[in-house]
């Protein structure tokens, strides 16, 4: 878990959820709380929000594991250029010569955890 987490703990007849704060090191406990169903909604900006069911019937840890949320930016390019993009002067020149131009529709390429993505248009390699 990670800190500052927002935990609603609902079910087993509470006619409230039952809301909270994860401490510092990811941790939080709910004294008093009798054997039941429960459901246990985590939420932190960022992470993918985590919802568990848990069955309580005495004293548990529970091992609660955020994920990273998907991240995605994009960019609209709607002009064309006049040139490549360093054949300004005041930019030194390339060591090595640039390739192949390729037009491209509906290009993906993913690296990493990034996916880019060219709907159409040149791509200079």
């Amino acid at each position: 878990m990670v800190a500052n987490a927002r935990i609603e703990i609902t079910g087993n007849h509470i006619s409230q959820p039952i809301m909270l704060l994860s401490d510092e090191l990811g941790k939080f406990s709910v004294p008093n709380l009798t054997a039941g169903k429960y459901s246990v909604r985590v939420a932190k900006e960022g992470f993918e929000e985590l919802i568990t069911p848990v069955d309580l019937h005495d004293i548990m840890n529970l091992d609660l594991k955020l994920t990273i949320a998907t991240q995605q930016t994009r960019v609209n390019v709607t002009e064309k250029s006049a040139g490549l993009a360093n054949s300004d002067p005041r930019i030194a020149t390339p060591r090595r010569r640039l390739g192949n131009t390729y037009h491209c529709e509906n290009f993906k390429l993913t690296l990493d955890v990034g996916t880019f993505e060219l709907k159409s248009g040149s791509i200079t390699l």
